[in-house]
């Protein structure tokens, strides 16, 4: 049987975190429409604005990279620091890249936003740098807990706002729907 080493978890967490991700965020689009309610919409988008978009990167990316983290814990040279800190740069990385790469390609450039191919062209993009960016960071970087505690504030901070303008109207077209 062969050794699970940080090399063998990072060949197989990055071919095979694109494909999943980019599965259960499509799932994640849909979920409300198949369970309507309060607590389905804090977490999957119940519209269809940019900003209620962003929860079908940001939490699908979260899950991946903590379930990935149970699966590898008992690997010896599996650092939890690294591994969460990568979680959350991705994440947070994952929303930014989305949230301008739409603005730029429909807001900026004024293309049609009917277009479902650029939709998930935008989406494989956001999550695959997002992820190979993540990765890196696991990967190459040292263990810093100061970045683990910032990441981790600033993505809780997103989640709470997402949960909070979910449920509150705000003028600005990244809240507004097609």
């Amino acid at each position: 049987m062969q050794k699970t080493t940080i090399d063998n978890i990072y060949k197989w967490n990055i071919y095979l975190y694109l494909l999943t991700v980019l599965l259960l965020s499509a799932l994640h689009h849909f979920l409300y429409e198949l369970l309507p309610s309060d607590i389905v919409a804090t977490f999957s988008p119940k519209g269809e604005s940019l900003a209620e978009h962003t929860k079908i990167v940001f939490y699908p990316v979260l899950f991946w990279w903590s379930v990935t983290f149970l699966a590898f814990r008992k690997a010896k040279a599996l650092d939890a620091t690294k591994w969460f800190t990568a979680s959350f740069i991705s994440a947070l990385l994952s929303v930014g890249l989305l949230v301008a790469l739409y603005s730029t390609i429909f807001f900026g450039f004024g293309i049609e936003n009917d277009n479902f191919v650029l939709h998930i062209l935008i989406e494989l993009l956001s999550l695959g740098l997002a992820g190979w960016i993540g990765h890196h960071y696991f990967k190459f970087a040292k263990r810093r807990l100061w970045l683990l505690l910032t990441f981790g504030i600033v993505c809780i901070v997103v989640a709470v706002l997402m949960i909070v303008f979910t449920f509150v109207s705000v003028e600005s077209p990244i809240f507004m729907g097609n």
